[in-house]
């Protein structure tokens, strides 16, 4: 009994949890993660589908969040749960994939598994769940079709770019059917309609996103936006810099040129590698915290490999897997000693005003502190003259005051609060601090998420 209780994979799934769980504790939330849980808590279920052109999501996530909500989790606590998604997919992925342990132990450390999809309230941990499912399931997918094409439509709807991975999967099944045997046509196709399914209900929700949110689709004008993905893709999943960047090159020069053999996985992956570089150049970047939508077409790749028993990568993937896992520690470490974000902070400040109807001003809408506090403060976007709780996306600055000060003192303001991307008021604000009408009161330094200042509005009538 002690044996069964005490193997490997327990231990691993130890670590796992251990490692997770004091990650979150110490992990400030961002904007991102604020902003999915203030709609969520401000709609109804039908007012996020409505919502979601201008977040450019699948309302699944969302809905998720609602029931939190609903059962009385606070937002603090919500990041929690993730662990539980978490930790079914570890066990799957443990005990279900072709690797061996020390390949599974180094997959389960490296920074898509251990930290950016169980750490943050986004829904990449969805994605990493589902993904496992799919992965388990794919060679026996003709056997199950039904259950297979429900994992593909729920997976579809964790983010926008699970379509891409999709896509290559349903293009491959068209070619077999068509190029190889001409078999499975029934199971084929209702994999096929589920994937379909999940694409039209994501697409339904994203009607009319480009003319609403005019901002996703970026201008490019130069050679450097096309290494725009790889640059941070390796800074998600390497330490960043150049002797380690040309390391990763030859380890995965030398693996792809094994595993391309295989017509499949070769295809899979270019196709997938290419439509992420085009998604990320002509339509919207792909930071860094998004490397687990890289890592699941590549994982899957590996998969498909391991699964034919060509075991002689074995010594490439290691290699490359311990380079990735030294900067799963290197996030960790940062999350746990460093501020992530300001936020934190920034409340701790703010609670510590125990008066009733406070206001704070900003130039910016700060989702993320104002989801930390209670129903006696009110945040202010200085632009648009209104109140907020989540980032709407449709501000109005026609009631915009030039006189910063006489906006202030006429709205009985008590501080104000700008970040390092509001450079187009510094001014502004430094003439105030010159006059001592504002005090600098706090300035809080973060890793990912820039410099925050709280101003506090001095001698308001």
């Amino acid at each position: 009994m002690k044996r069964k209780i005490l193997n490997y994979n327990n231990f691993i799934l130890l670590l796992y949890l251990f490692l997770a769980l004091i990650t979150i504790y110490y992990h400030e939330q961002w904007y991102d993660e604020a902003q999915a849980w203030a709609i969520a808590e401000n709609l109804s279920i039908g007012g996020i589908f409505k919502f979601m052109p201008y977040e450019g999501h699948s309302c699944l996530f969302y809905i998720y969040l609602k029931f939190l909500i609903l059962l009385g989790i606070s937002y603090r606590s919500a990041n929690y749960f993730n662990i539980i998604f978490g930790l079914i997919g570890t066990i799957l992925f443990l005990y279900k994939s072709p690797f061996n342990k020390l390949i599974n132990t180094l997959f389960i450390l490296s920074p898509a598994f251990i930290y950016c999809c169980p750490i943050f309230l986004r829904p990449y941990i969805f994605s990493l769940f589902f993904f496992i499912l799919i992965c388990i399931l794919y060679k026996d997918r003709y056997k199950h079709p039904y259950i297979f094409g429900i994992i593909l439509f729920l997976f579809i709807n964790t983010h926008i770019l699970t379509i891409i991975f999709i896509g290559s999967l349903m293009l491959y099944e068209i070619y077999e059917y068509f190029f190889k045997k001409k078999e499975y046509f029934k199971e084929r196709m209702i994999i096929g309609i589920f994937a379909s399914l999940g694409v039209l209900f994501f697409a339904i929700q994203l009607l009319g996103a480009f003319s609403k949110r005019p901002d996703i689709l970026r201008e490019h004008g130069n050679l450097l936006d096309s290494f725009y993905f790889f640059s941070n893709i390796f800074k998600g999943l390497f330490i960043n810099n150049i002797i380690m960047f040309i390391i990763v090159f030859i380890l995965l020069f030398l693996l792809l040129k094994k595993m391309f053999v295989n017509k499949k996985i070769r295809f899979i992956f270019l196709f997938n590698t290419i439509c992420y570089i085009l998604f990320s150049s002509l339509i919207y970047p792909l930071y860094d915290n998004k490397v687990i939508y890289i890592v699941i077409y590549i994982l899957f790749c590996f998969w498909l490999y391991y699964e034919e028993d060509k075991k002689e990568c074995n010594r490439l993937v290691i290699w490359l897997l311990l380079l990735s896992c030294i900067n799963s520690f290197n996030m960790i470490s940062k999350d746990i000693f460093n501020d992530y974000s300001y936020t934190k902070k920034a409340a701790e400040y703010f609670l510590n005003d125990d008066r009733d109807n406070v206001k704070i001003a900003s130039y910016s809408d700060f989702v993320d502190i104002r989801v930390l506090l209670d129903d006696r403060y009110k945040l202010i976007n200085i632009l648009n003259d209104e109140e907020y709780t989540y980032y709407n996306h449709l501000d109005d600055f026609s009631r915009v005051n030039d006189d910063l000060k006489e906006y202030l003192i006429d709205r009985n303001i008590d501080y104000v609060i700008t970040s390092s991307i509001d450079t187009l008021n510094t001014d502004k604000i430094n003439d105030l601090v010159e006059e001592e009408f504002l005090t600098e009161e706090l300035v809080i330094e973060s890793t990912d998420c820039g410099i925050l200042v709280i101003y506090k509005v001095n001698n308001v009538l």
